[in-house]
């Protein structure tokens, strides 16, 4: 459990490489960092407020959680999105990342403060989303057993690369071939979700079972969204998981998009065919021959975890999806 748990939080760090806040107009380039007597001291959208040792109130910068706020709203607009009147963001409410000691829980913080938890994290840290009244920030910084206070940011999915850039197809001779590689392994994919269907996560019947390791029973597909049929995972795409509460629960979530573990805009399915798509599958755009592909590790197990939608991906609920994956087994 313990390597896991490092694995997983290497993975957030490179996921959170890959991801990119929305652009804010007049924004620093570089988030400037510095440590001084245990204390530490942030800008840009690293951690808003921190106090590890709890030995004193946080001040919370409120400027910061509510800008991450109204950049959410604002790329709503620039999409042409209506934000939905039940969500959080047009109530004028914020939500926050809180990590707390091993004392406290998140219902108490968040009575504390007339707010309401998102979701509550076991693995990945302790602590939790919360949604409150930008009223209530500073209080929550004094609140006890609260060590640190995140903003919720936004954040915008990317592009990947393919195995030959990166010399994984070198690497597969060394360590007995494509058709083996990756073979036992569970990759965890944080992303828009998957397509079940696509013939790069197929189980073409000679896949064994996932490895002991994994526990996860989850497999989320099929909801009242047109097109998102039912879909039973199998030793390919051994889990998929919608784990989006915070963006669900924002008045972002648009009447098109399945509220599952479906892929909606295609980006997860990308990320997690670049990593262990099957060998070997023939490739095409609009009708045009385009070869064959292959993941990285191609003979991997996979499991999905849809923690970002069409306008992006809360930062709150990316947490919950590593927090998932730590405690399904995910390598």
């Amino acid at each position: 459990m313990k390597r896991r748990s490092m694995l997983l939080n290497v993975a957030f760090a490179l996921l959170l490489s890959v991801m990119v806040p929305i652009a804010a107009s007049g924004a620093e380039d570089t988030p400037q960092f510095t440590v001084q007597s245990g204390a530490v001291s942030v800008s840009g959208d690293a951690p808003v407020a921190a106090n590890p040792k709890a030995l004193a109130p946080i001040e919370v910068d409120t400027t910061s959680i509510i800008a991450a706020t109204s950049r959410a709203k604002s790329l709503a607009r620039e999409q042409g999105v209506s934000v939905d009147s039940g969500g959080f963001l047009a109530k004028g409410l914020v939500s926050v990342i809180v990590t707390f000691d091993e004392t406290t829980n998140a219902q108490e913080v968040a009575a504390a403060v007339g707010g309401e938890v998102m979701v509550t994290y076991e693995r990945a840290l302790n602590g939790a989303a919360i949604i409150l009244s930008p009223g209530k920030l500073k209080q929550l910084g004094k609140t006890s057993g609260v060590t640190a206070v995140f903003a919720n940011e936004l954040r915008q999915t990317q592009t990947s690369v393919s195995p030959q850039f990166i010399g994984a197809d070198e690497a597969w001779e060394e360590l007995g071939g494509q058709g083996v590689a990756g073979e036992g392994i569970v990759i965890g994919v944080v992303d828009t979700g998957i397509w079940p269907e696509h013939p790069s996560v197929a189980d073409d019947g000679t896949y064994p079972p996932p490895p002991p390791s994994w526990t996860g029973t989850t497999c989320e597909f099929g909801s009242a969204t047109p097109g998102d049929v039912p879909f039973a995972c199998n030793n390919k795409l051994i889990g998929a998981t919608y784990a989006m509460p915070a963006y669900s629960g924002s008045g972002l979530l648009l009447s098109t998009e399945f509220v599952s573990a479906r892929d909606d805009n295609g980006h997860g399915t990308h990320t997690a065919t670049t990593a262990a798509g099957n060998g070997g599958v023939a490739a095409s755009i609009f009708g045009v021959d385009r070869g064959f592909v292959s993941g990285v590790a191609p003979r991997a197990h996979i499991a999905a975890y849809k923690a970002c939608g069409d306008l992006g991906c809360f930062e709150s609920d990316l947490i919950f999806a590593i927090d998932s994956a730590i405690a399904d087994g995910v390598d």
